[in-house]
């Protein structure tokens, strides 16, 4: 497998569900993917990734293009055990709701390399939690997490015919328009603005046999995981500099010699591993502050300068030229430009 990691990675059966998706609104798809650089054919080779900050451009695209702000509901509408690779066979043959979870959080890099799952469990139950760092802040939509949270409750409904049901449902975004929507598919309370995104879960829905268990079949696409990790693991500096420069970009520190300490790895050893990896410190960087650029010129209330620091450039004509070779505009003119077609639409 060959994969050029630049900051966190979704599976590319996510990209498949989400096409899917797109596809039930009798949208392009297909345009909707390739405006936000992603090749959505690949997306059919099973070890496909793609960068979460475009996937989650994609999603918010078709949210604004459907006009449905829980299109990200839709989505988990389009999962199948095969959209997470051999996790999705594991999940669904696991011996209860509460190993599934176990599944899923001890391998959940394989869907999502940014994303944050735990567990907390007690007599009475479990609470679900998932997040992404605060450094993605920026860069990712409410629909991300919409279609995630809607993919595990409906993948719990699916694995135990139709009795799995949350006690109730948190999330941090604002409350959408529909909240109705967001009632009818998880089918109890759902809260808004709440400090973590989470599912709370009963004890007997935790620990009640799944129909769909096989021990034998759980083992083997472990096994079949535990490879594909392991491929995706040669990739994984890569990531871990993006992650690394999100952090601390606005310091005006962040440099080369400071994120291979970071890691406790020797400038020439990080090098030699981003080489590898098919890239570079100065390439990761690059396209670093590309993707957060193009969302801070969209915030009209950051100042140019504002943005030329939170994109760690000393000084705001450095950034100035840096845009021009990126676009072939000055900030100023690309601002201009998409708020006139903003005005337009």
């Amino acid at each position: 497998m060959t994969v050029t990691q630049q900051e966190g990675t979704v599976i590319g059966g996510w990209a498949v569900a989400i096409a899917r998706a797109i596809d039930h609104y009798k949208l392009d798809a297909e345009g909707l993917f390739r405006a936000n650089r992603i090749n959505l054919s690949r997306a059919l080779d099973t070890n496909a990734r793609f960068p979460v900050t475009r996937i989650s451009q994609v999603l918010q695209s078709a949210t604004v293009a459907s006009g449905d702000d829980s299109f990200g509901l839709m989505v988990a509408k389009y999962i199948r055990p095969t959209s997470w690779h051999a996790l999705g066979i594991s999940i669904w043959a696991s011996a209860c709701m509460e190993e599934s979870f176990q599944r899923l959080i001890r391998h959940q890099r394989m869907f999502n390399t940014a994303l944050t799952i735990a567990m907390e469990s007690d007599d009475s139950g479990a609470a679900i939690t998932m997040s992404f760092p605060r450094w993605y802040k920026e860069l990712l939509h409410d629909v991300d997490m919409d279609a995630i949270m809607a993919t595990v409750a409906l993948t719990g409904r699916h694995i135990a015919e139709g009795q799995f049901r949350p006690l109730e449902v948190s999330f941090t975004r604002p409350p959408p328009k529909n909240i109705e929507g967001f009632e009818r598919l998880f089918r109890c309370p759902v809260k808004f603005s709440a400090p973590a995104n989470r599912l709370l879960i009963d004890r007997a829905d935790l620990s009640k046999p799944l129909p769909t268990r096989n021990a034998e079949l759980a083992v083997l696409n472990d096994r079949l995981i535990t490879e594909y990790l392991a491929r995706l693991d040669r990739h994984d500096v890569v990531n871990q500099v993006y992650a690394k420069l999100l952090e601390t970009l606005e310091a005006q520190h962040a440099d080369q010699a400071e994120i291979a300490r970071a890691l406790y790895l020797s400038p020439r050893n990080l090098q030699r591993k981003l080489k590898l990896a098919g890239t570079s410190y100065q390439e990761i960087l690059d396209q670093l502050r590309k993707d957060l650029v193009l969302q801070y010129l969209q915030q009209s209330h950051l100042s140019i300068n504002e943005i030329a620091f939170r994109l760690g450039f000393a000084k705001v004509g450095s950034f100035t030229r840096a845009f021009k070779n990126w676009t072939g505009l000055s900030p100023q003119q690309y601002r201009a430009k998409t708020e006139s077609s903003r005005d337009r639409s």
